[in-house]
């Protein structure tokens, strides 16, 4: 008797640690980083529904294009600091309205995975009005933004709220710029700016409190290139 008693007090205790285990697993910090995130880049040929959904004035700005350094940059970006607290903060990215659910892509620059986007595709900066900044170049200069949502929205969906959110944005590029005039040499360069914009979109899986989720990075690029021209005074 004594002997099944103690097997039966050995058994619940491995059971009692086993539940503590189990629980333990589950209650993961949630900075954490999930094992294996799930990533899967999109095609960024996705670009034009986001063009699509600009003003007017923005669409004749920009050209879309597919750019597979911004899925590289991207997907690099959310493997190495993607977290169960990028769950917490973008896996319910909804705005409720009475007639139903909005989608509200909620801003990512200024994450670890923000910056190490900026990085990796080498660009200057993180904000597409940014690139007035830049003076007169015509070499080409990107500015890349990422919003996150949760997974359940669908591309289409994201894309058409993220073309509203940044239509301002794209219609105050400049597209021509000149130099001071030279009183020396009568001569004042002129540029004509052309942009090309490309999105990449990344699903991570994660889990909170033992709950799978998912959630979808959305990479904006914008490119701009110069062509520069000199134009000579009339001399009188």
């Amino acid at each position: 008797m004594k002997l099944k008693k103690i097997a039966s007090m050995m058994l619940a205790g491995v059971m009692a640690v086993s539940m503590l285990t189990a629980c333990g697993g589950n209650t993961t910090d949630d900075t954490q980083k999930p094992e294996e995130p799930n990533v899967t880049p999109s095609t960024s040929a996705s670009a034009q529904t986001l063009v699509n959904n600009m003003s007017k004035e923005a669409q004749n700005k920009v050209t879309a294009v597919s750019n597979g350094d911004l899925d590289a940059a991207l997907k690099s970006a959310v493997e190495d600091y993607f977290s169960n607290a990028d769950v917490v903060k973008y896996g319910q990215v909804f705005e409720i309205y009475p007639y139903g659910y909005g989608v509200n892509p909620s801003d990512a620059r200024r994450t670890d995975i923000g910056e190490a986007l900026v990085k990796n595709l080498n660009a200057y900066d993180d904000e597409i009005g940014n690139l007035n900044n830049i003076g007169f170049k015509a070499d080409a200069r990107t500015a890349v933004e990422v919003y996150g949502v949760n997974g359940s929205v669908t591309d289409k969906d994201v894309l058409e709220q993220l073309g509203h959110k940044i239509t301002q944005s794209v219609e105050n590029l400049k597209t021509e710029d000149t130099t001071k005039y030279d009183n020396a040499t009568h001569v004042q360069q002129y540029i004509d700016y052309d942009y090309e914009v490309s999105v990449s979109i990344v699903t991570a899986d994660g889990r909170v409190w033992g709950i799978e989720d998912t959630v979808k990075f959305v990479a904006v690029a914008v490119t701009r290139t110069g062509t520069v021209e000199a134009g000579m005074d009339n001399l009188i």
